[in-house]
């Protein structure tokens, strides 16, 4: 009777047996989708923008990227706008 219990039923051993191989296609599958994407993608991008400086860091001042705010009084139209 203790082996009875013991020993799982043919359907539920092909269920779990059938989890480890799909969570093993699920890895392989994940890698494939990702370096797809980078290649299809970010590859062509990359090499349509070349060296473009994006973030104007080569044009700032050498020292600080400091830039002085906005000083204009705050008034009621002022924060409305911001909504």
């Amino acid at each position: 009777m203790i082996q009875n219990q013991a020993r799982k039923p043919f359907h539920r051993r092909l269920y779990e047996g059938w989890l480890a191989i799909a969570g093993h296609f699920g890895e392989v599958q994940t890698l494939v989708v990702i370096g797809l994407s980078y290649v299809i993608v970010i590859g062509p991008v990359a090499l349509i923008m070349g060296r473009k400086d994006l973030l104007h860091k080569r044009a700032l001042a050498p020292g600080s990227a400091w830039m002085d705010a906005d000083t204009t009084a705050p008034d009621l139209a002022r924060a409305k706008r911001m909504f």
